[in-house]
C-alpha cells in the first residue's frame, strides 16, 4: 500500500467513525451500515474493511470518544489549574449525556465499558488527579472522593436531556463547593 492510500484509508476510517458517531447520537443504535457509509461518502464495503461487524464499529465510536477525553484530561493536568476538575467533569458528562444510549447497547451487548476505560485509558483516574489538586486548592469540599465523584457524574450524565443535565450538574458542583 501506498503512502496515498494508507492517508485515504486513514481519512475514510475518521470520516466513518464521525458519521457513526453523529448519526448514533442522532438516530439511536437503529442506524445501519448503510446510513453510515452514505453519511460517510464511502461504500458499506469499505466500512466492512475498517470494522468487521456493527458492534466492532460500536467499540472504535467509544474509543474515539475515550480518546478524545484522555487528551482532554491530560492537557488539563498539565496546566495545573486547579479548576480543571470542574472542567472535565463537564466533559465526561456531556459525553456521557451525548452517547448515552451507545454506551448502554455496549454494556448490554457485552461490550466491557471497564475495559476500554482502564488502565492507561482510565479517564476516572486523571479526573481523581484533578479532584484532588482541586481539593487541595479548596475548591471542593475535603470529603469527596473520587467514588462520590463517579456516581455524581453518572447521575448528571444520565438526565433525560441536556438541559437537565446541566441543571444537575450546576446543582452538583455548587454542593462540591466547602461551607
Amino acid at each position: 500500500m501506498t503512502p496515498s492510500e494508507r492517508a485515504d484509508a486513514a481519512r475514510n476510517r475518521r470520516s466513518v467513525l464521525d458519521a457513526a458517531q453523529a448519526l448514533f447520537t442522532e438516530r439511536g443504535l437503529e442506524t445501519t451500515v448503510r446510513d453510515i457509509a452514505a453519511a460517510a461518502g464511502v461504500g458499506a464495503g469499505t466500512v466492512g474493511r475498517h470494522f468487521a461487524t456493527k458492534e466492532a464499529l460500536y467499540t472504535a465510536v467509544f474509543e474515539d470518544r475515550v480518546d478524545a477525553l484522555l487528551d482532554e484530561a491530560e492537557a488539563l493536568i498539565e496546566s495545573g489549574d486547579p479548576n480543571g476538575f470542574e472542567t472535565l467533569f463537564g466533559l465526561i458528562v456531556q459525553a456521557g449525556q451525548a452517547n448515552r444510549g451507545l454506551s448502554q447497547a455496549l454494556a448490554n451487548d457485552g461490550f466491557d465499558l471497564s475495559a476500554a476505560t482502564s488502565g492507561d485509558r482510565d479517564v476516572m483516574a486523571r479526573l481523581d488527579v484533578l479532584l484532588q489538586r482541586a481539593r487541595a486548592a479548596r475548591l471542593v469540599r475535603a470529603d469527596v472522593v473520587i467514588a462520590d465523584v463517579k456516581r455524581m457524574v453518572t447521575l448528571c450524565a444520565g438526565a433525560a436531556d441536556a438541559a437537565a443535565s446541566a441543571r444537575l450538574q450546576q446543582i452538583v458542583l455548587a454542593g462540591l463547593v466547602p461551607a
